[in-house]
This record gives C-alpha cells, structure tokens and sequence, in this order.
C-alpha cells in the first residue's frame, strides 16, 4: 500500500483492520481441526505435527478441509502476493515516465519481484503437491520425502 499509493497515509484505524484482518484469517485456516473439520496428527517423517494429509475420513470431511487449505492457503496467497508487486511494477513504471530516469532500478525491482514469486512457489509447491497427492490420490510418499 505504501508503495503503490506513497501519498495515502496508513492511519492507525486502516493498520488495525489490516492487522485484524491477518488474524481472522489465520485463525479461520488453524482452527478448523479443532472444531472437528479435519485433523491434526504427526506429518509422515513424525518430525512435526500438521495437518492429517494422509487421513481420509468421513467424519472430519478432511477431503474438504485440505481442499479449503489448497485455495486459502497456496493459491490466494499467491496470487495477493503476484498482484502486490504487480501493482509495485506499475507505480514504479509511472513513476519513471514521469521523472524520465532510465529503466535499469526498475529492471532489477522487477527481477526481484520475479525472484520472490519463485522463491515462495518453490517453497510451497512441493508441500502442496504432497499434501494433495496423499489426500485425494492414496499417494504414501516415504519418510525420507516428506521430511524433506
């Protein structure tokens, strides 16, 4: 927001809707299990506790649950966070045009931006990817994989 819109203060009011807003929203990711929709469990390596990928039981709907997980927690935030910098890109583009400076800071931002798209996919993707071959696909990735 600052970036995008540099001459609109951030009022302590906005900031706390925003913050309250991040809460709201986590919780509504963490706290199904604990009301019954879906599970936690120790993950495949018993590394860590998560979410029961595994576990396919009627009960708990955990096939909608890691559905809900998959949208909420892997494609929304990708795509507010390809949507952020893409508004960043833009402001920095008009900016440029205005102040007639040459392209090359903005070249690097834009490469930055690229650069941490990818990083988080890579992060999350083959997470993800297990997460839903195991619920909906009966796949058993081997310990050694699912620590990794």
């Amino acid at each position: 927001l600052l970036v995008a819109r540099p001459m609109q203060a951030l009022s302590i009011r906005h900031a706390v809707i925003l913050a309250s807003f991040v809460w709201i929203y986590a919780l509504s990711l963490s706290l199904p299990p604990l009301f019954g929709w879906g599970s936690y469990g120790p993950e495949a390596g018993n590394v860590s506790c998560s979410v029961s990928w595994e576990v396919h039981d009627p009960v708990t709907n955990s096939d909608t649950y890691i559905g809900f997980l998959f949208v909420l927690g892997l494609i929304v935030p990708v795509f507010t966070i390809v949507s952020s910098y893409a508004a960043i890109v833009l402001t920095l583009k008009k900016v440029r045009k205005r102040a007639g400076a040459s392209g090359r800071r903005e070249a690097k931002i834009t490469k930055m931006v690229a650069l941490m798209i990818t990083a988080f996919l890579l992060a999350w993707s083959p997470y993800a990817a297990l997460a839903i071959a195991a619920q909906y696909f009966n796949a058993k990735p081997s310990a050694t994989v699912a620590v990794l």
